[in-house]
């Protein structure tokens, strides 16, 4: 008995032990828990403790700057002062009751009112970029056609829904009551601007983009008065010579409707701005740069008392594109090129057009690309309907696009394919004489020449009857399959969007359900018939001879560079397209026939060139017209640039070779100083 009390007593005590030392244990780990939350993981839980007030706002990064070959600034960034509705706007959340919501919003309406009136108090434009109209009849403006369809999508519309249709769902959407109709419309006006904005995703509104530095110091005194209005400092677009090649450099623009999927996808903000052609189009992804993520903390009372970037979070600003283009020269050329272009048209012209392609030889750079009439960029929205109504319309590319029958220039390939495929050579003699074979078709007869003529000769006057001789020799098969060698109906590696034109050929009838002639393989010869190029085939083409039958790529992009110039991310090096062999007389005797045209202009007969001109025939209503086209090689002992224009109704288009070698050398020499 003594034995088992004794026995339960040890049991007891080991109990009560092992009980205080698992206390002491969990006590030990409860310390040591609590030393890890207050002190080892202190930001960690301080920062989880503060989201429940934070929100985050994406920061748009500046957009990249594009610059010529010389570094040049062409297109950067202005900071402008906007007045912006930011995140202390009331702005409805998920998990909010329905009157929550309600009440939410009817504060938002109160807030936009009050706006609106210091706004016209003030003379401040506030409604330029609203879709609705302000004034008189309720209706979507014509100029905001894109705005209007895409709030009309967002608001799950028909696209023949009217403004009044859209202007009572916003109304019911954000509980706007209690107004009267302007009230009413002018608040529902800035709720669809603001949702065009996609303002519940982005946090920032920029109801004005641009005011007056007194009006903002107007509002910044008035901080805390108007709940969720702030002035900031934003980035425009600038163009620093928005004249200058507007066709290479593009235009920024709002997302539209049709391309919201297309951007939400890759983490865009709706009320981003995009390149919409050219240049800021082709390199959106280098331009736009990576947008930095702002946290912002907010008091009991919805109150900002913080904002700050997380690490790793800043925006970061979009790379420095480098272009081929030497601004001086475009500059300098476009304005050479529309006096000339004026002055030497006819008098029945239709239009006063023009367009000139100047490229590197040794590289495939494009050097100039000049479309007359051209635009400013930094007005081109606003002017938009005006541009488009012109009767010779600036928004033309006639440089790069527009298609044009290359007429006699397209000669010096036919002498290069010629003699390249030993259909003729330098002394290969044909007559001249009226009519050509069976044909209605003559010659000119330039200079009186006719009878037995050379190739030198052919060049020098452009006969055409030698051409249709070469024409009828080779074949239109032969012609269609080296025309591309050259440059013709292909692809010239330009990275902007360019014409590949066309070369006759038997098919393209067939596809018309046309008969094929053997008199169109004639009129190929000298440029006619179904043959139709841009400037820049023209200018590739002369680059091709000059290199003795190798063609670069055409190209716009000379390098992808950081933003701060720190580094060069991507050098555009030369690219061959195709090459012929350089051990034939194909080149220097088609170089040396168009040296001796050159000589036959007075303006051009002390310089070292090569060249061509011609005078392509096109048909309207009215009757048959003339363009005037010329090529041109320079120097022509030692090739440095190629060059290709058209004339829309000129007279002669290689006369204008003069003024632009004395360009081009003006601007050579000093920079060798």
């Amino acid at each position: 008995m003594a034995k088992n009390q004794k026995k339960d007593s040890n049991s007891g005590l080991a109990r009560l032990a092992v009980f205080f030392i698992s206390l002491l244990v969990c006590f030990s780990v409860a310390a040591l828990t609590l030393v890890k939350y207050q002190i080892v993981d202190a930001d960690k839980y301080s920062k989880l403790a503060a989201n429940i007030n934070q929100t985050k706002q994406i920061i748009p990064a500046a957009r990249g700057e594009i610059v010529d070959r010389n570094g040049k600034k062409l297109v950067t960034n202005a900071l402008n002062l906007s007045l912006v509705i930011n995140r202390e706007f009331p702005l409805p959340e998920l998990n909010d009751s329905e009157e929550t919501v309600c009440k939410k919003n009817q504060e938002g309406n109160q807030i936009i009112l009050n706006l609106i009136e210091i706004l016209d108090e003030n003379g401040v434009n506030w409604e330029e970029n609203s879709p609705i109209t302000r004034l008189g009849r309720l209706e979507f403006k014509k100029d905001k056609q894109n705005e209007a369809n895409k709030l009309k999508n967002l608001l799950s519309q028909q696209k023949y829904a009217t403004a009044k249709d859209s202007i009572y769902l916003i109304v019911e959407k954000y509980n706007i009551s209690g107004y009267n109709e302007k009230q009413t419309r002018e608040i529902a006006m800035v709720r669809a601007m603001m949702l065009i904005k996609d303002f519940a995703y982005s946090g920032n509104f920029a109801m004005v983009e641009k005011i007056d530095p007194s009006f903002a110091g107007k509002i910044i005194e008035m901080k805390g008065k108007i709940k969720g209005i702030s002035i900031s400092e934003t980035s425009t677009r600038q163009y620093i010579s928005g004249d200058v090649a507007p066709h290479i450099i593009g235009n920024v623009g709002p997302i539209y409707a049709e391309e919201a999927e297309k951007y939400k996808s890759k983490n865009y903000a709706l009320s981003d701005f995009v390149g919409k052609s050219g240049i800021e189009s082709l390199c959106e992804d280098e331009l736009r740069g990576q947008s930095g993520m702002l946290t912002v903390e907010k008091d009991a009372d919805g109150n900002i008392s913080n904002q700050y970037y997380e690490e790793g979070d800043e925006p970061k600003p979009g790379n420095t594109i480098k272009l081929t283009i030497d601004f001086d020269l475009q500059k300098s050329l476009q304005e050479a090129l529309a006096a000339y272009t004026q002055a030497h048209s006819n008098t029945q012209a239709r239009s006063k057009g023009a367009g000139l392609v100047v490229l590197d030889t040794k590289t495939g750079e494009v050097l100039a690309a000049v479309t007359y009439p051209y635009y400013d960029i930094n007005t081109y929205n606003e002017n938009y309907n005006a541009l488009k109504s012109q009767s010779v319309s600036p928004l033309k590319n006639r440089a790069l696009v527009e298609l044009y029958r290359p007429g006699s220039t397209f000669k010096t390939f036919m002498s290069a394919a010629g003699l390249y495929t030993n259909t003729i050579n330098p002394s290969t003699v044909f007559n001249c004489s009226d009519p050509f074979l069976d044909t209605q078709m003559g010659c000119l007869h330039h200079n009186g020449h006719h009878g037995p003529t050379t190739l030198y000769t052919a060049l020098k006057w452009s006969c055409n009857h030698y051409f249709y001789n070469v024409a009828r020799y080779m074949g239109i098969d032969l012609i269609d399959e080296y025309a591309p060698k050259f440059g013709f109906a292909t692809d010239s590696g330009l990275e902007l969007y360019n014409s590949d034109g066309r070369v006759t050929n038997p098919e393209y009838y067939r596809n018309l359900g046309a008969p094929y002639y053997v008199g169109y393989t004639y009129q190929t010869g000298i440029g006619q018939a179904e043959v139709y190029v841009t400037p820049l085939q023209m200018a590739i083409c002369q680059m091709t001879i000059a290199n003795k039958g190798t063609r670069y790529a055409a190209h716009v992009l000379k390098s992808i560079d950081k933003y701060d110039g720190s580094e060069t991310i991507k050098e555009i090096k030369p690219q061959i397209l195709s090459e012929l062999s350089q051990e034939n007389v194909a080149w220097e005797t088609t170089i040396e026939g168009m040296k001796q045209m050159a000589q036959t202009f007075d303006s051009l007969s002390r310089l070292d060139i090569a060249c061509k001109s011609g005078s392509p025939q096109y048909s309207d209503a009215r009757k048959d017209l003339f363009n005037a086209a010329a090529v041109g090689i320079y120097p022509a002992s030692n090739p440095e640039i190629a060059m290709g224009m058209i004339i829309e109704d000129g007279d002669y288009a290689t006369p204008f070779f003069s003024q632009l070698v004395a360009i081009y050398n003006q601007i050579k020499q000093s920079r060798a100083q």
